[in-house]
C-alpha cells in the first residue's frame, strides 16, 4: 500500500476478521520485540501536530496491533491478528500524529499511531446480506487532538466509495456508547436494527445498534 489516504485495491477477505465494537486502554510499554511485545510511543504532544491518516501497511504490524489492544484483548492475539487485517481488509486506515518537518513519508516510522478503523465485506448469512461493515474507529484515549475518530471515520468513507459508489455502510455499535453513536450519527448513519447479537458479536445483556449509511449514489 501507499503513504497517502487511498486505500489499497486488495479483494476483499473470504473470511470475517474478529469485531469487537468495543473499547478499552493500551497496555503498558513491554519487553522487546523478540518476545513478541511492543512499547508504545507517546503522541506528539506540539500544538502544530497534524494527522497523517494512510493505508495500513505490512511494517505497521506493531502499530495496528496496539490499537486493536484497546478492544481488550492480550497484545500477543493482536500482533497475531494484524498482519492478516492488513492483507486482507480492502480498507485499513491508521491515523498518527505528525509534528511540523517530521517525515510523512515511506520512512514516517516515528509518528505514533494514534487511531484506526477499516471496512470490508461481510458475507451474507441469515441474517443478513453481504454488506460493507465498517471497524473502529479505535482511537489511543492519550491523543491530545480532538476528532481524530471523526476524521478517519470520515476517511473510511470516502474510501470504501472509492472501491464501491453504491456501497451502503453498516456499523455494529453498543447503545451504551453515546459518543460513538453520535460520530457515527454526525456522518450520515442512522439506526436500522438493535438487538443484543450479530455475526460473531455477542452482547451478552447489553443492546447494540446496527446503523447504516446510505450510499451517495
Amino acid at each position: 500500500m501507499h503513504d497517502d489516504v487511498a486505500p489499497g485495491t486488495e479483494e476483499p477477505a473470504p473470511t470475517t476478521p474478529h469485531l469487537d465494537a468495543r473499547s478499552g486502554s493500551l497496555p503498558e510499554p513491554v519487553a522487546d520485540q523478540g518476545q513478541q511485545s511492543v512499547t508504545k510511543p507517546g503522541p506528539a504532544q506540539g500544538p502544530g501536530a497534524s494527522l497523517l491518516i494512510r493505508a495500513a501497511r505490512p511494517d505497521d504490524v506493531h502499530r495496528v496491533a496496539l490499537l486493536l489492544s484497546l478492544r481488550g484483548r492480550e497484545l500477543e492475539q493482536t500482533l497475531a491478528e494484524a498482519p492478516h487485517m492488513i492483507a486482507s481488509l480492502p480498507v485499513l486506515l491508521l491515523a498518527r500524529l505528525v509534528e511540523p518537518g517530521d517525515a510523512q513519508g515511506p520512512e514516517d516510522t516515528q509518528a505514533p499511531p494514534v487511531a484506526l478503523a477499516g471496512a470490508f465485506i461481510l458475507p451474507a448469512a441469515a441474517d443478513h446480506g453481504e454488506q460493507w461493515l465498517v471497524t473502529g474507529p479505535i482511537v489511543d484515549p492519550d491523543c491530545p487532538q480532538g476528532g481524530v475518530g471523526r476524521q478517519l471515520l470520515g476517511a473510511v468513507i470516502d474510501a470504501v466509495e472509492a472501491l464501491d459508489p453504491q456501497a451502503r455502510l453498516h456499523a455494529v455499535v453498543p447503545a451504551e456508547e453515546h459518543a460513538l453513536v453520535a460520530l457515527h450519527r454526525s456522518l450520515g448513519f442512522t439506526e436500522e436494527s438493535r438487538g443484543t447479537t450479530f455475526d460473531e458479536l455477542d452482547f451478552g445483556q447489553d443492546t447494540a445498534l446496527m446503523l447504516v449509511r446510505p450510499s451517495r449514489g
